[in-house]
């Protein structure tokens, strides 16, 4: 199965390290990544493979929901279908 994680707010040192360390220690593999950064708004997309993963979708959603609270991040981990379907992509 593939996801769709979404990563918005303030820059900041270690978000995209934060996010990488919490999906290796699920063994979930990051397939592509983009960010920008516009003005001091962060925007990262990173689709990810949970085949070989030691924890499903929802165990990973709770654990990127704590990440994003204590970050002050609003992240978000969505089933790439129904990512697509939401946003027509």
């Amino acid at each position: 199965m593939e996801a769709i994680l979404t990563v918005i707010g303030e820059d900041k040192v270690g978000i995209v390290y934060n996010v990488a360390k919490l999906c290796a220690e699920a063994k979930v593999n990051i397939l592509d990544i983009s960010q920008s950064l516009m003005e001091d708004c962060f925007i990262m997309v990173v689709l990810l493979d949970f085949t070989n993963a030691d924890k499903n979708l929802v165990e990973l959603q709770n654990e990127f929901t704590a990440l994003g609270e204590e970050l002050n991040l609003k992240i978000k981990l969505q089933n790439k279908e129904i990512f697509r379907n939401i946003y027509n992509v």
